[in-house]
């Protein structure tokens, strides 16, 4: 059974558990941020050309999958934090255009192999 991240190795499991915990986190704060930014953006977008406009169309997509990955993310939190979930989080994490959020995906799966994001 794996263990949990809330347990500290010595050495460089140490840093790499820590290195990982940093990527985990980064990738949390981000996905909290954009959720709420894109939440505010279409809330805030204008209604007379609401109906057909594909600009919001896709912001309404970006809000979707960003709220999805939180939701997912929060769900793996919920439980003992493992490596194995990170990988499980990472191996279902559907690409998106954005790529602030896909270098934190890589930095975190980088981490997870044990190498240098």
């Amino acid at each position: 059974m794996e263990q949990a991240l809330e347990r500290k190795p010595a050495g460089p499991q140490a840093a790499s558990a820590a290195g990982v915990q940093g990527a985990w986190e980064a990738l949390r704060r981000y996905l909290e941020s954009r959720s709420k930014d894109l939440c505010d953006e279409v809330r805030h977008y204008p209604t007379p050309i609401a109906r057909c406009d594909v600009q919001l169309t896709k912001l309404i997509e970006h809000r979707t999958h960003a709220l999805e990955l939180l939701r997912r993310f929060t769900a793996i939190e919920t439980g003992p934090l493992s490596f194995t979930a990170m990988r499980g989080f990472v191996a279902g994490y559907a690409s998106s255009d954005d790529d602030i959020e896909a270098g934190l995906v890589a930095r975190l799966n980088a981490t997870l192999k044990g190498k240098p994001p």
